[in-house]
């Protein structure tokens, strides 16, 4: 017997902003979100992800996806502003902030934070 569509899990989706089928990596919120991006993207700006690519295991893996432990709106905003995509941080709430800052401290990202930074002290 078919399972109806409204129990059926959700399939995860692309993100439309982070579907470019020429990325290399694919990273899932923890609400299955999907984005894909170029790993150098993410080697250079992340700490996190330059751990992973640089150790022996990960130089020529080639991931199926990395799950990131936090919710699709704080991770799209910080995806964007590492890969140079708007955001307009000006009209985000403090909580919106704090949120995408868990987001850059667990992926060590300094550019976005430091962007954050002066953001809020304006």
């Amino acid at each position: 017997m078919p399972i109806p569509p409204e129990v059926e899990e959700a399939k995860p989706q692309f993100h439309p902003s982070f579907d470019d089928e020429d990325a290399d990596t694919v990273l899932s919120s923890n609400d299955h979100m999907l984005f894909r991006l170029p790993r150098v993207t993410l080697r250079k700006s992340s700490g996190h992800f330059r751990n992973i690519f640089d150790s022996p295991k990960g130089k020529d893996s080639e991931p199926p996806e990395y799950k990131i432990p936090f919710p699709t709106i704080p991770l799209e905003r910080v995806l964007c502003l590492i890969s140079g995509l708007p955001v307009p941080i000006e009209k985000l709430s403090f909580s919106e902030i704090d949120a995408m800052v868990d987001v850059m401290q667990y992926l060590d990202t300094p550019g976005p934070l430091s962007t954050i930074r002066v953001s809020v002290t304006r």
